[in-house]
């Protein structure tokens, strides 16, 4: 493996295995798809399909057995889903398991402990990130065999649409950095370049563009503003900033379309998740001026963990009660 710009030891973590890991397999109650206008319990999160084309919401399945969700991932296919979340109240973030799912939530399975998975483009692997004491991100087969460890100084894994890459978030020398993971030429670089991004940190779940040319974040800029921006993983780092100066934004971006990346939005003094979009071929400026409320989406819900189907036709998104 490659040393790059001051990345150590990184190809001696790759494709270290892990203990064997036992499948735990619970089957959560699961509802049809029609449309739904009445308010979610609020024991219930749901998962639900907005077709972009008709702005139409639907639930495609409830769960009962989980009291958080997160880091929705939907498979190139369109068949499986992927996400994190904690079995109890009382469990803590460091508790969360992988889960996946057929798209109506049958074949419900615990893969295990570990957070903000995403499929490879077959569906047959499953990058993600495991906290202490075995932090780093890490891959697997799609029904939790065999654990590799990629890099254990590594976080919140994204794969690219290509399937070609893997990028993650490292600090280097005091500064926040993507690296990338080249699958194909099995070796690492970095997008900004060690230590001068200018960034103090990036934010989970940022989201590859569909040409798998840049990434979209939100990190904590240069300016000390919080950015939702985007950058370019080849030839040089092209910044592109977005939206700037808020702390509403929840980390979880989804990249609808080569112009315009949704994500959670937190307003009001209820605190409500709304699912917002900016373009990202306009002018910077606040989020007050750019963001568009996603049309479609529940109304009288907190939606929020945005990921978008490969064909850009589809939004999926977790809903709760206000």
């Amino acid at each position: 493996m490659s040393n790059v710009d001051g990345i150590t030891n990184i190809g001696n973590s790759v494709w270290r295995c892990s203990w064997t890991r036992v499948l735990t397999i619970l089957f959560l109650s699961v509802s049809g798809y029609a449309e739904e206008t009445r308010p979610i319990p609020s024991s219930q999160i749901w998962v639900c399909s907005l077709n972009l084309s008709t702005s139409k919401s639907t639930k495609l399945f409830e769960l009962t057995h989980l009291e958080s969700v997160g880091s929705l991932s939907l498979s190139a296919d369109g068949r499986r889903i992927a996400f994190e979340g904690t079995v109890h109240e009382t469990q803590s973030a460091p508790d969360s398991h992988v889960w996946v799912c057929n798209r109506d939530g049958s074949d419900m399975r615990d893969l295990g402990p570990g957070a903000m998975p995403t499929w490879s483009p077959r569906g047959k692997r499953i990058a993600f990130c495991k906290r202490p004491p075995e932090h780093g991100v890490w891959l697997m087969q799609a029904d939790g065999s065999h654990p590799q460890l990629i890099d254990e100084a590594g976080w919140c894994a994204q794969w690219s649409p290509n399937g070609n890459m893997i990028a993650y978030t490292r600090r280097l020398n005091e500064a926040a950095d993507f690296v990338i993971f080249n699958l194909v030429e099995d070796e690492f670089f970095t997008v900004f370049g060690n230590g001068r991004s200018g960034y103090s940190s990036f934010y989970w779940n940022f989201s590859w563009s569909p040409d798998s040319k840049r990434l979209c974040f939100k990190g904590n800029g240069p300016d000390h503003e919080i950015h939702v921006a985007s950058v370019a993983v080849r030839n040089g780092p092209d910044i592109q900033v977005h939206v700037r100066g808020t702390d509403t934004i929840r980390a979880d971006l989804a990249w609808v379309d080569n112009n315009t990346v949704a994500f959670t939005r937190t307003s009001g003094k209820d605190e409500v998740n709304r699912l917002v979009t900016v373009l990202t071929n306009a002018e910077p400026s606040s989020i007050q001026a750019v963001a568009q409320p996603v049309v479609g989406q529940l109304q009288n819900h907190s939606n929020s963990s945005p990921d978008v189907s490969r064909d850009g036709r589809t939004l999926i998104y977790i809903s709760r009660s206000k």
